[in-house]
Parts: C-alpha cells; sequence; structure tokens
C-alpha cells in the first residue's frame, strides 16, 4: 500500500496514535465503524474472521483523544491450504483472491499470500490521514520485517483508481481478477509478488524513485521477469532429479529448469548468463549434497547420492558393488538422498 503524509482529511497528528493488537472488546467498535462506513455485510463478514488462525487484527488509538478505537486493519496469511477453506471462499475478497491465486498467483508449500482483509479510520475511511499513513507504515513492516514474510501480498480499496499511482510507485499492480462486491459496493485489489521484486531490491526501488525526475520510468526489476520461474515443489524436484543426472556430462545443465530458480540467480548474480547459472547450480548441488555427510542420518543416503551423480562409480551395480551393497538397499539409500538433497535445495529456494 502506498506511503502517504497525513493531511487534511485527518485531524488527529501521526505522533498522537498508536497501535497495538486488538482486544476482544474493541471488536464492537472496530465492526460498528465497519458498518457505518462499508454497510451491515462487511461487518458480518468482518466478525466471522475474529480468532481464525489465519487472521491478525490490530487497532489504531489515540489515546489523548478518545478512548474508543480510531481505525484499525485485518491481515489474512493464506496458504495453498487454506484455497479449500469455507471460511476463506465464504468472503467475497477471499473467494476473490483465492480464484487468482490457484489459476495464476501460485504459491508453493510454506508460502503466504497476504490478503488485506480490512483497512479503515474511524472519522476518515480510507481517506488520506494520520490512520491511513500509520496502519500503511505498519503493513509495511508486516511485509519487509515480520518473522514470516509473505509471499504476496493483496490489499483491496473501495476507491482503486484513486490510489492508483501510488500503488503504481510502490510497485503494487493492479489486479482486476480479484476484485469483489459487498452488500452491493465495489473494490479493487492490488498485488506485490516479493519473489519478483523481493524487500531489499523493493527498497532499493524507492529509493531510486524517490530521487527521480520520472519515478514510474525507473523499471521494478533489473533484468525481465521471465529470467526468473515460480516452480512449484514438483516441478522443482523434477528439475532436481534432472539437475544430477545432468551433473557429470559437459553441457548437462546449460537446459535445466531450474537455471530460472530464484536460488541459483540469486547465486550466479544479477545479469548471469546460461554458463555462469550452469556453474552456480553444480555448485549449489555439490555443496548441498556435501552438507547431508554432516548428519549422521543422512550419511549412508549422501554415499549413495555421491558415488552415482557427484564421483559416479559409472554404473549404479558399480555403485553398489564399491558400497558393499545388494542392489535393493542401494537404490533404496540412493532415493534418501535425492529426496533429502532435494528438500533442501527447496528450503533454500523458498528462503531466496
Amino acid at each position: 500500500m502506498p506511503v502517504t503524509a497525513a493531511g487534511a482529511a485527518g485531524s488527529t497528528r501521526l505522533d498522537a496514535l498508536s497501535i497495538r493488537a486488538t482486544e476482544e472488546t474493541e471488536l464492537p467498535a472496530l465492526l460498528a465503524m465497519t458498518e457505518r462506513h462499508e454497510g451491515r455485510e462487511s461487518a458480518r463478514l468482518l466478525r466471522g474472521w475474529w480468532a481464525h488462525p489465519a487472521a491478525t487484527w490490530a487497532t489504531v488509538r489515540a489515546e489523548a483523544k478518545s478512548p474508543s478505537p480510531a481505525g484499525f486493519y485485518l491481515l489474512l496469511a493464506l496458504g495453498a491450504e487454506d484455497l479449500d477453506d469455507p471460511d476463506v471462499n465464504g468472503d467475497p475478497a477471499g473467494a476473490a483472491a483465492v480464484g487468482w491465486l490457484a489459476g495464476h498467483g501460485g504459491l508453493r508449500a510454506g508460502e503466504r499470500a497476504l490478503l488485506v482483509g480490512a483497512w479503515l479510520g474511524r472519522d476518515t475511511y480510507q481517506d488520506v490521514s494520520a490512520v491511513q499513513t500509520l496502519i500503511t507504515l505498519q503493513l509495511t513492516h508486516h511485509y519487509l520485517a515480520a518473522e514470516h514474510r509473505p509471499t504476496l501480498t493483496l490489499p483491496p480499496f473501495a476507491d482503486p483508481e484513486f490510489w492508483a499511482d501510488g500503488c503504481a510507485y510502490t510497485d503494487f499492480d493492479r489486479l482486476p481478477q480479484s476484485d469483489f462486491t459487498v452488500g452491493g459496493r465495489s473494490y479493487g485489489t492490488y498485488v506485490h509478488d516479493w519473489r519478483r521484486t523481493p524487500p531489499l531490491a523493493w527498497l532499493s526501488l524507492l529509493c531510486e524513485r524517490e530521487s527521480a525526475a520520472d519515478p514510474l520510468a525507473v523499471a521494478a526489476l533489473a533484468e525481465p521477469v521471465g529470467t526468473l520461474r515460480v516452480l512449484d515443489a514438483e516441478t522443482f524436484a523434477a528439475g532436481v532429479r534432472e539437475g544430477l543426472r545432468g551433473l557429470g556430462r559437459v553441457g548437462g545443465l546449460r537446459g535445466s529448469i531450474l537455471l530460472r530458480s530464484r536460488a541459483v540467480a540469486s547465486r550466479a548474480g544479477q545479469g548471469s548468463g546460461p554458463d555462469e547459472r550452469a556453474a552456480a547450480l553444480s555448485a549449489l548441488l555439490r555443496e548441498t549434497a556435501a552438507e547431508l555427510q554432516a548428519a549422521p542420518r543422512d550419511r549412508r543416503a549422501h554415499r549413495a547420492l555421491h558415488h552415482t551423480y557427484i564421483q559416479p562409480a559409472g554404473t549404479q551395480q558399480r555403485a553398489a558393488d564399491l558400497l558393499g551393497l545388494p542392489m535393493s538397499t542401494y537404490r533404496r539409500h540412493l532415493a534418501a538422498g535425492v529426496n533429502r538433497l532435494t528438500e533442501e535445495l527447496w528450503r533454500r529456494e523458498l528462503d531466496s
């Protein structure tokens, strides 16, 4: 969401506000302000998210001026396992986000899409104000510094056209596929994919745009989006197996789908070509395989992996003989080694 300075629309100064986790005793006031600005249906839907495991509530307060909440927001952290949740699909905002995520957004295991389920000020709703600014700053903290940072962020707006320039400036793209209607009122959604432009790259982008004569002329990425690919777990695992088979051959990694993974691209460096990425992938496979040797439970799997792909014995039968194992036992150890290697590489991909 775009960061703005508090304007005339909000009479409360930013430094007079605080934000904290919502208490249940505050819920009636939050629902009342929602009904006032968005209608009874929005308030009813909002009430259903209280205590839901995907929900995070926060209340804005202006202690010196009023004991009642000055505003609030609700965040919904949605993983791949939540796409079939009836609570999520029963809310038009959740259903619209799920529809896009299932068809286009793509969530891999362990990834989360952060849907802003609600955000508003008691007196100013979603207008530019101190409350709006504080909520935006707090949401930015969630994007950048939360323990479990989101993969995608989807904020909705009651007046999406008003916020178009601010969202474009902060690299949030308009997502009409996730627009929705509640109680006869339409809302427009924007999205930022943190896999495309991670937090540090995003902050760098904003710094460059801050000093540019034409901020939007500063590209969000130094390289085309197509050079990276968001891989699901199954495709990634197939890429690991293919990469292991090509590891000992000249040019065997040049066509690997993993060359477009974020873990390989970040290791090879910005603007790297196919040869540099192939070398990075080779090093990543070898180093990760070597790390398995350090864990006692993985040593037998590592030995099978090592003599099959890292320093191949030539054939699987020769590898089994070298290890002094029956073929069936060798193959079991090898399968375990490939699985453990894939798990470690996938963890690095998600961390990247």
